[in-house]
């Protein structure tokens, strides 16, 4: 799969267990775009931080550049979702924010559509953030309707394989 990055050497590859501190390190800085006050960052990043036992049942993906290392991550799982079936749900999608804009997301998303046909779900599913609704309309991603309003995530979104 070809992608047009920054680098053009950078590979996506998965990530080992062994990477976990370079990932938290990415969903970190990845994190300081978010519009949080300091204080709210500080409280908030432990929550997202991954740990080796989050290997067990998710599968980890980044771009690794030799000059920036674990510069991005995607953590996806398989679960069963009501959209359409079976899914692949993105846990997660990090990009430093150095590389913001150079198609380091849109490689990773290709990366999940590939895992997802080979887990022969029916595509991909993810609970975005208000901030970025308009990014994964942009990859082809469409708004879920909302069935349980008390339960349901506010921004659910689905792109079939």
């Amino acid at each position: 799969m070809t992608t047009s990055m920054a680098n053009p050497n950078a590979k996506h590859q998965p990530l080992s267990r062994e990477a976990v501190a370079s990932v938290n390190q990415v969903v970190a800085d990845s994190m300081r775009r978010w519009n949080l006050s300091e204080r709210l960052y500080r409280v908030s990043v432990p929550a997202y931080q991954y740990s080796p036992a989050d290997w067990i049942d998710h599968a980890f993906y980044g771009v690794e550049d030799p000059d920036l290392n674990a510069v991005i991550v995607l953590s996806i799982i398989d679960e069963v979702v009501k959209v359409s079936g079976r899914a692949t749900l993105i846990h997660g999608l990090y990009v430093k924010r150095a590389c913001q804009g150079q198609g380091y997301g849109r490689a990773l998303i290709e990366v999940a559509r590939a895992w997802a046909r080979s887990q022969k779900t029916n595509g991909l599913f993810i609970r975005a953030h208000a901030s970025a609704v308009g990014y994964f309309e942009h990859l082809g991603f469409e708004q879920q309707p909302v069935r349980d309003p008390e339960r349901d995530y506010p921004h659910r979104m689905w792109r079939p394989n």
